[in-house]
């Protein structure tokens, strides 16, 4: 097994929906799927279960919490890469095959690439246009989590994610998850890298704002200042 795609879901069926068609498309067939289905109903898991895709699907449980679901998802996985794909992302065909062609390189453990919008537009961040090499000076605008492609076993060796930090954290800490990834992987003497060709799809959240954006952005705020003291930062 090469890759193992992690996916924690909580309550987007029909976003898990793209996903699974997306990943139905894609080139490269050595991966598994892991869902974590936080909702009462399990609606996500029985949808990978029953989708019909041709590469192996493990479905779980887990108490909420995105990072939890991820650390839950993670122990499962067996590929000897992971990823930890967004309920709400969804891949271009060719968007494993690239990542594992870069991963070719073994001077680096990771790589992330750009998250774009169907029509070709930046998701979340402005991604650089260059390839880079990902360090505590650019790590907030060159790695997210649905785009970021990691040996499993320094996964592991860092410890996963802090679930303290990360949507659905009972601290109120609601994002910084995966920069704290990238940071200890950096930080344990690991190198990533960057490349724009990787591209993963998800729209642009600003498009559409929720009505609850203010406390999300809030929420995300205190996840990043916590972050920021976490790693010294800040000053």
């Amino acid at each position: 097994m090469k890759v193992s795609l992690v996916v924690s879901t909580i309550g987007r069926p029909v976003q898990m929906h793209r996903l699974l068609e997306s990943l139905m498309h894609i080139e490269d067939p050595g991966v598994e799927l892991i869902v974590v289905d936080q909702t009462d109903d399990a609606a996500s898991a029985r949808a990978a279960e029953q989708f019909g895709l041709p590469f192996p699907v493990l479905t779980t449980r887990s108490a909420r919490g995105l990072s939890h679901g991820r650390n839950v998802g993670l122990a499962l996985a067996s590929g000897e890469f992971v990823t930890f794909p967004d309920d709400d992302c969804f891949y271009r065909p060719d968007t494993v095959r690239t990542a594992l062609g870069l991963l070719a390189d073994s001077r680096f453990v990771g790589v992330s690439g750009a998250q774009l919008t169907v029509d070709g537009r930046p998701s979340m961040l402005r991604w650089p246009g260059a390839a880079c090499e990902i360090t505590r000076g650019n790590f907030y605008r060159t790695a997210i989590s649905s785009t970021l492609f990691v040996r499993r076993s320094v996964v592991n060796d860092v410890g996963g994610f802090d679930e303290t930090l990360g949507a659905g954290s009972r601290e109120g800490f609601m994002s910084g998850e995966e920069s704290d990834l990238v940071l200890r992987v950096l930080e344990a003497g690991h190198r990533l890298r960057y490349d724009p060709s990787l591209v993963v799809l998800q729209d642009e959240p600003r498009d559409d704002l929720p009505p609850d954006f203010s406390q999300k952005m809030a929420g995300y705020g205190r996840g990043f200042g916590r972050l920021f003291k976490q790693h010294g930062l800040s000053r």
